[in-house]
Formats: C-alpha cells, structure tokens, sequence
C-alpha cells in the first residue's frame, strides 16, 4: 500500500467530542448544529529539518442542540490541514496541544476486525467523498484501493473502550478525543491499546496487518 507516500490536500488531524447531556432522543429527533471556526493559523510543512511550504491549521467548533428547547447536547472540535494554503498573514500556531499517552506498557488492549466493505456502509451515514469508495479516486491520491473514513476509526476506538471497559454503557463517556495520523484499509484489524488512570483513558490505535500507527494521543475522559 502506498499510503504512507501519500499528500492529501486536505486532511482532518484531529476531533473531540464532549457530549453536555445524555438522554435517549429517540428515533425521531431534530438537532440543530450550529458552527464556527475559532482559529485560523499558518502551519510550516517540513521534510526533517527543511522546510517546504506553508499550509494551513483550521480549527472548528460545533455544538448540537435540541431544536424543540435549544438544550445543549455535545460539542465537536475538529481540526483540518490545509496543504498548501497558507501565505494569508495571519499567526503561526501548531494548535491544541496533543494529549500525551503513557511510556509505560499498555493496562488493556482491544481487537476489532473490520470489514472489506466496511467504508461503503460508513458511507451511508452521509460522507460521500469518493476517496472511500471509487478505486480511480483512491489511486489518484497514491492508494492502491479505497482507504476507510478517519471517524470510522475514530468509532472503532470508541466501541473498543466501550466493550472492554465501559461493559458498553455509553453513559459512562463524558469526553472523547485522538489525533489521526494514518488511514485504514477496510478489512484490516484494528487494536486499540488503553492506559486507565483513574477516569482518564489515553488509548492509541494500530493496524495489525501493518503495525501501523491510525490513531494517537487519544483520551476518554469517564463521569465521574
């Protein structure tokens, strides 16, 4: 696989959630979103030491309430990567910092499989972007096949603390967020590595076909 070669000219590099209430909405509820981007910031692309190009740091923030009393129910932060869109005059920044996970060896670990055809049912929530999807479009981007959506991982790290230390009681997760820092290729088994301190969770996601790194410096914080 060349996805390691591969530039995307856009890319997310990291997402949080922190849900504000939990209740059951429901199979028939209106949330409104409401959006904003906080910070704009110059990003310096370098290869080593050398570097090559100014791109762009985009941070948002959106935060989803009940249409029916304007209840609060989560925030999202997310940041994106621009490649090649800097050179607007505005602050260098490298954004918010990086949650750091543990040295010491792994307290639980979790394998999770997921399927050939894992991308096209992620698709059906709504992402439409053919680089998951259409094998001329993934090819064109240096993949050799159609890579999985970045939130698709970011769920599977979910489910993964969820099954081994939540007994999947969603209720108990108050916060949730990780950096992306390589894709998946659907059918691959991911294994998220947890370090529990207290009601603080630091977890990393790998590929094992790979031993690659697709998610790090990732933190669930429990209620507590």
């Amino acid at each position: 696989m060349n996805g390691a070669r591969s530039v995307l000219p856009i890319a997310f590099a990291a997402r949080s959630i922190a849900a504000a209430v939990v209740k059951n909405l429901g199979h028939s509820t209106d949330i409104e979103n409401f959006k904003n981007i906080c910070q704009l910031l110059l990003r310096e692309e370098r290869r080593g030491r050398i570097p090559l190009h100014l791109g762009a740091l985009v941070l948002l923030e959106a935060e989803g309430r009940l249409a029916s009393d304007d209840t609060v129910l989560f925030t999202m932060g997310c940041s994106i990567v621009a490649r090649g869109d800097g050179g607007f005059g505005g602050p260098r920044g490298k954004g918010i910092p990086p949650h750091r996970v543990p040295r010491r060896e792994p307290d639980l670990s979790c394998d999770i499989e997921t399927r050939p055809d894992q991308a096209l049912l992620y698709r059906l929530t709504g992402d439409r972007n053919p680089l998951h999807a259409d094998p001329s479009r993934a090819a064109a981007l240096g993949f050799d096949r159609p890579i999985m959506h970045g939130l698709c991982t970011f769920g599977i790290a979910c489910r993964a603390i969820l099954r081994t230390i939540c007994d999947y009681d969603y209720t108990l997760i108050e916060e949730f967020d990780a950096r992306f820092s390589s894709p998946v290729i659907p059918g691959e088994t991911i294994t998220t590595e947890m370090w529990q301190d207290g009601n603080v969770i630091s977890f990393s996601c790998r590929v094992q076909e790979r031993g690659e790194i697709v998610l790090r410096n990732g933190r669930c914080i429990l209620r507590a």
